[in-house]
């Protein structure tokens, strides 16, 4: 996914909501976002990708938060054998 303006800038993974979910160990990477908290995490991006919220942006002209078409976004398809692959769409 390539990082196109500061809005598409992610300053860590965001692990710490999703780790009891998940069951993952606490590794050096919980303890460095427990020292710099993360302001823009990756996975919650992700998460909110995955239920339909899309990014948008903020247009100075018309002083509204817009559709950001910059994103390549995956489009999930279900295959003949019910997997699921993913098609790029932009």
């Amino acid at each position: 996914m390539g990082l196109l303006d500061t809005e598409s800038f992610f300053d860590g993974f965001g692990f710490a909501p999703y780790a009891a979910r998940f069951k993952w160990k606490r590794n050096v990477v919980d303890d460095r976002e427990e020292r710099y908290p993360v302001k823009r995490p990756l996975l919650r991006f992700l998460e909110d990708l995955a239920r339909g919220r899309f990014p948008r942006r903020w247009e100075p002209k018309t002083r509204k938060f817009l559709k950001d078409d910059d994103w390549l976004l995956l489009d999930l398809e279900k295959g003949r054998r019910g997997d699921r692959r993913a098609l790029t769409r932009m």
